[in-house]
């Protein structure tokens, strides 16, 4: 009834012509904040075309159609939440919601999802280990990203399809996939439909096979700089006739098979439990404190995980 409806839209009285569809497409979707090296988070702007181009590349890969029912686990503030959001709602499928009881990793989530029946799951590899048991019988895909995937982890989830995915929140969630196989170290695969990356030297010249450099990524994907941070955006994003091309400031490099094999970061910045962080921001903060004259964040082994 009209007391429970929520207006999504209006509809305009005109027709939109292609130039406001191309206008519409670069607009301003979101801003996602990441860590910044300084003490100062960075706001990513993400447009309607680059969750387009996200949600129908990575939608594709991970198999999801009008019958999926896809989990989104996490805060809409974390870059994920846009790939469960967007790629179940653009291609028909149902969004599962978590209750609050079942939202921590172990028998609850898993418990969770099985009631709700859910095909497709993305989370980290850290928080996969913590949930026991197996594949219940409606599940179809698990992918995970956010920091280097074990094999024995993975293939507790067998047969499920399990896909190990890459990506930053510049260039919108993920950017290269590959399906786990038996018996072979996971990757981070091969870009995404529509994305294309090369692996550069310093100059920002591709270099052969099996040489480690920098990843760039380009595509409909990259997002359009950092918000309000002019200098930020110029030495992260290179222009390009329909976009920008994006250093990511990981190393890898191109493997003979094809794939690409991710080799870690050119600066300090950290993968923890699937989120990256600078660890700069908290020793600003940490500095802030009127007990601390100097601080060092690093991660150190504790018990079964690890701690900053």
């Amino acid at each position: 009834n009209a007391d429970d409806s929520l207006l999504l839209a209006r509809l305009s009285p005109s027709l939109p012509t292609p130039a406001d569809a191309d206008r519409s497409a670069r607009a301003l979707a979101c801003l996602v904040y990441t860590s910044g090296s300084s003490g100062e988070p960075k706001g990513v702007r993400i447009t309607h075309r680059n969750i387009a181009a996200m949600s129908d590349a990575f939608g594709r890969t991970q198999g999801i159609n009008a019958g999926s029912r896809v989990a989104q686990m996490v805060s809409p503030a974390f870059d994920v939440a846009l790939s469960d959001i967007f790629c179940a709602w653009s291609r028909g499928a149902c969004l599962c919601l978590l209750d609050p009881a079942d939202s921590l990793p172990g028998k609850a989530m898993v418990s969770g999802l099985t009631r709700l029946g859910v095909t497709h799951w993305n989370l980290p590899p850290s928080l996969l280990a913590e949930c026991p048991g197996a594949p219940w019988p409606e599940l179809e895909t698990i992918a995970v990203g956010g920091e280097p995937p074990a094999h024995d982890v993975l293939a507790r989830w067998y047969p499920a399809r399990v896909i190990s995915a890459y990506g930053l929140t510049e260039a919108t969630v993920a950017s290269t996939a590959e399906a786990f196989v038996l018996g072979q170290k996971p990757e981070i695969g091969t870009p995404l439909p529509g994305t294309r990356v090369a692996i550069v030297d310093d100059a920002g010249q591709p270099v052969p096979i099996g040489v480690a450099g920098q990843m760039a990524i380009t595509g409909p994907q990259v997002a359009d700089g950092y918000h309000r941070r002019p200098a930020l955006t110029t030495a992260r994003f290179v222009p390009e006739p329909d976009g920008a091309v994006l250093r990511t400031g990981d190393r890898a490099r191109w493997r003979a098979d094809g794939r690409i094999e991710f080799l870690g970061r050119l600066d300090r910045q950290l993968k923890f439990h699937g989120y990256r962080i600078e660890p700069g921001e908290i020793e600003a903060a940490a500095r802030g404190h009127a007990g601390i004259d100097q601080a060092f964040v690093t991660v150190r082994p504790h018990g079964t995980g690890d701690r900053l």
